[in-house]
């Protein structure tokens, strides 16, 4: 089975949540309006981590904590 990954670079935040929810809305869209009826997907934010408070550099999951 092959794996397909979107990855897009984004400059805040805020931008990427925008977008995780603007593609989350379109799936949502195209599913209720019978458009795509058979699919899956998996949507997640990831930030980039490397100040000294984090045990090591790299890619984590976001999550909002409110």
């Amino acid at each position: 089975m092959t794996q397909s990954v979107f990855d897009f670079t984004v400059k805040n935040i805020d931008e990427a949540v925008l977008l995780l929810k603007a593609l989350a809305d379109y799936d949502s869209f195209q599913f209720q309006h019978r458009i795509k009826p058979d699919y899956c997907n998996a949507g997640g934010l990831l930030e980039w981590h490397d100040e000294p408070e984090v045990d090591e550099a790299g890619w984590y999951d976001w999550y909002d904590e409110s």
